[in-house]
């Protein structure tokens, strides 16, 4: 069992809990270098060694455990340790009692473990089989292993992603499958670290949760009876979770593209509906175009054009009570080439506009010799 495992599931029974778990945090960063694990045990765990060997000059050190409970602390650390084979010089170091102040009498009631050359390459085998072989700074740490580096090489053909980017991925995934396993006692407490996992990149996001769906599914390694059948229940709640959001992701993604083609309908309508409007809203620019293009060819104007009709069909008694406007505009469009709708809209004439009245002496005078009678209507018109 892990050491991580043992306090977890332990707890409860530990005296000076935070200060084993904290220290055994430490010396698992140190575990495959010997000289490191002793100058950590020295500088911290070994006061009443140093308070035997100094008495009236021991003066307590910066973050060293109390003199009174350090043989306490160090026989948890080494009960947490004891099955855990990447802690060979932590476990060992304890059971020699084996510090640089004083001499302590080795514990005999526990057997050395062996130490050779081939150990620091075994700690650092059982690491790896442990996945506690993280957090990494070079991605082929990760790659070593041959499931990482296939899963690596079919995703990266897709994500295409530089290598910081899948650092980043097996780091976070390796921490939350580590905590993950400290629950495997509460599988639904611990599926709930990679169901409510939430990250702003969602490419990621979905990577790291694909790589704790296989670490959990795959991992067998020294788990007893007990936890074989909580990590199993575990796969099986996390495949049950996400086959169901991807369910729901189905229904959501129809439902998002009947929502977006609901939107461009109504988008649709609403253009057909502003046509008038719009024609509108441009009518002003078309009509300052169009007198602009007529002053140049010095003829009417389509206004001036329109109130000539209107002078001469009324004369021959047809009026806008007795005909519609658009009959007008079809015969006046043939006549004069200018657009059917744009004249018809400027058969609304306003006869106590301005603009009107100037065009409406144009008008006059331009059939001054030929229609005296029409004239004279135009100017009375005009002075009513």
């Amino acid at each position: 069992m892990r050491a991580k495992e043992y306090l977890e599931i332990n707890k409860e029974r530990i005296l000076y809990f935070d200060i084993v778990k904290s220290a055994i945090d430490a010396l698992g960063r140190l575990r495959n270098n010997k000289i490191e694990t002793e100058e950590y045990f020295n500088r911290y765990l070994f006061a009443d060694a140093r308070y035997a060997a100094q008495k009236e000059e021991f003066e307590v050190r910066e973050g060293e455990v109390n003199k009174n409970y350090a043989y306490d602390v160090r026989m948890y650390i080494m009960n947490a340790v004891s099955s855990d084979e990447s802690f060979i010089f932590t476990y060992n170091i304890i059971l020699m009692q084996k510090n640089k102040y004083f001499y302590i009498a080795s514990l005999n009631f526990c057997k050395l473990k062996e130490i050779n050359c081939n150990t620091v390459s075994e700690i650092e085998r059982v690491r790896s089989l442990y996945k506690e072989d993280y957090p990494n700074n070079n991605l082929m740490c990760f790659l070593h292993d041959d499931d990482n580096s296939l899963y690596y090489e079919e995703k990266q053909l897709v994500l295409n992603k530089d290598v910081d980017w899948w650092l980043s991925a097996f780091n976070e995934a390796y921490a939350i499958f580590d905590n993950m396993r400290l629950l495997l006692y509460e599988p639904f407490d611990a599926k709930r670290l990679i169901t409510e996992y939430k990250n702003k990149d969602k490419e990621l996001e979905n990577t790291i949760i694909e790589i704790v769906k296989y670490l959990v599914a795959q991992y067998d390694y020294d788990l007893s009876v007990k936890q074989k059948k909580e990590i199993k229940l575990l796969s099986k709640l996390i495949d049950a979770h996400f086959s169901h959001i991807k369910k729901l992701s189905y229904v959501d993604k129809i439902t998002e593209l009947e929502n977006v083609l609901k939107e461009k309908e109504e988008e649709y309508q609403r253009i057909i509906k502003t046509k008038d409007e719009v024609i509108e809203a441009n009518y002003q620019k078309i009509e300052c175009l169009s007198k602009d293009i007529e002053s140049k060819n010095k003829g009417l104007t389509i206004p001036q054009q329109n109130l000539f009709y209107y002078y001469m069909f009324n004369e021959l008694g047809v009026n806008f009570s007795n005909s519609k406007k658009k009959d007008w505009a079809k015969i006046i469009s043939a006549l004069n080439g200018k657009n059917e709708e744009y004249v018809r809209k400027a058969l609304s004439i306003n006869f106590d506009d301005d603009p009107t009245i100037n065009d409406m002496r144009i008008v006059a005078t331009t059939i001054d010799d030929l229609f005296p009678r029409i004239k004279e209507k135009i100017l009375n018109d005009i002075e009513a």
